[in-house]
């Protein structure tokens, strides 16, 4: 199995100093779990084919296809009880995508934008 990401870079010990200090931090300001919110962006590859496959032992190789790279930015908030969970945001490259064309964005269960173009 092939391990990536951070993981294996975690410091534990940072990540317990960060606790306590913003335990510390809502205790001084009076604050609650309700009134903190986290949000957090990751790139989702949505047409992304898997890197390894299976081969039958006739076979010397798998055939080989060029990789996708259609990908969204998705952005999620959440306060930290998990009580109240802000809709998502998706930002693609189309203004009107052609997936969508018969759907009104307003409707989609995620906020939807397009990137716009830079230069």
């Amino acid at each position: 199995m092939t391990t990536c990401g951070e993981k294996l870079s975690a410091d534990f010990e940072a990540a317990n100093e960060f606790r306590t200090e913003l335990n510390n931090l809502m205790v001084k300001e009076n604050l609650t779990e309700e009134q903190l919110y986290n949000c957090a962006e990751t790139g989702l590859n949505f047409k992304r084919l898997p890197t390894k496959s299976l081969v039958s032992r006739n076979e010397k190789s798998a055939p080989g296809f060029k990789q996708s790279k259609e990908r969204l930015t998705v952005m999620c908030c959440s306060n930290a009880s998990g009580t109240h969970k802000l809709r998502s945001l998706a930002i693609g490259k189309s203004k009107k995508p052609c997936a969508l064309k018969n759907i009104a964005i307003h409707a989609l269960p995620v906020f939807y934008t397009n990137q716009k173009t830079l230069g």
